[in-house]
């Protein structure tokens, strides 16, 4: 994750810093739980990097139909919201 950190001090600097922002800013409201920004960004790479290893071959031949790219975008929205889901009380990540 080195290039992360390198590429927040620059180029992309501007992004790390909205979705950190945007991390406090849900953690804070309860809304979903604190997670680290270099966190999140392992798990939505991964996610990713998933469907690019496996991807869908009728994707690759054309363009993706409006309801695939929203199929993606629930799709990536679910594995976001699961990692941010705040916690019952009591329990700790283990």
């Amino acid at each position: 994750m080195e290039y992360v950190k390198h590429a927040a001090g620059g180029p992309l600097a501007a992004m790390h810093r909205r979705l950190r922002s945007v991390l406090r800013a849900g953690a804070r409201t309860k809304h979903f739980r604190r997670a680290d920004a270099a966190d999140f960004y392992r798990i939505m790479k991964a996610a990713l990097l998933i469907r690019l290893v496996f991807p869908d071959d009728k994707l690759l031949l054309r363009q993706p139909t409006a309801a695939q790219v929203r199929a993606i975008q629930r799709w990536l929205w679910n594995i976001a919201s699961g990692f941010l889901a705040p916690r019952p009380a009591g329990r700790r990540r283990s």
